[in-house]
């Protein structure tokens, strides 16, 4: 009876804290990223988009390319969240001037 007892307990203590893990793991997410090199440059693109453990939902896309006639970098970048940072000239003017 003893043995019965003390697995119920163990049960009872254990059950919610592994719910707990499993809900806060529960994210959804999507991550690539391609790298190439060749004779006449190198380029780098990755995407991420996902959600946040607060619900807000993101997306990130970069593009890096560098060859015989100079560089390129494109990105593309949404959010859901409340707090929301301007990118691109808006972000580095943000960011310098407050």
């Amino acid at each position: 009876m003893r043995k019965v007892l003390r697995g119920a307990v163990v049960a009872a203590v254990i059950a919610p804290a592994v719910m707990l893990s499993v809900g806060s793991a529960s994210a959804d997410s999507y991550n690539q990223r391609t790298d190439q090199v060749g004779p006449t440059g190198a380029s780098a693109s990755y995407v991420l988009s996902g959600t946040t453990a607060n619900g807000d939902a993101y997306y990130h896309q970069v593009q890096n390319s560098a060859g015989p006639e100079g560089t390129t970098s494109t990105s593309t970048n949404s959010t859901t969240a409340d707090q929301a940072q301007p990118s691109g000239i808006a972000g580095l003017l943000q960011n310098l001037f407050g």
